[in-house]
């Protein structure tokens, strides 16, 4: 099972819901291949049920950056959050994104403006 697949199932089943660049794909406005991981928040409750799951389809627990980092071979990474102040939407991940100014960020928002407003 891919990450995109594990992540509709943590939506699915942990009610996670989508904090990072991935909101971009979903929405069209990048593909997958232009992130390099996808972030979810779960409720406390759910954390150690979660971190179970990703075990069992085979990724592994990397750094602690913030609550959960897992890497599989070949696959996203997925970054497990347990709190954050609150769920971007598209609009306002932009404007973090642009704020924060990370050399990743910048290429996500040149890809979507190139995308959106220059016909190649």
């Amino acid at each position: 099972m891919n990450s995109e697949q594990i992540v509709k199932n943590l939506q699915r089943y942990f009610n996670a819901k989508i904090i990072g660049s991935y909101i971009f794909v979903e929405k069209g406005m990048l593909k997958i291949d232009d992130i390099n991981d996808i972030d979810v928040i779960v409720h406390p409750d759910n954390i150690e049920n979660v971190y179970k799951y990703l075990e069992d389809f085979g990724y592994k627990q990397t750094i602690r950056m913030r609550d959960g980092d897992f890497e599989k071979k070949n696959e996203l990474r997925i970054d497990v959050v347990k709190s954050v102040k609150n769920v971007f939407s598209v609009a306002t991940l932009i404007a973090e994104k642009f704020k924060r100014g990370s050399e990743t960020d910048i290429e996500q928002l040149l890809k979507i403006m190139k995308q959106k407003y220059i016909k190649i």
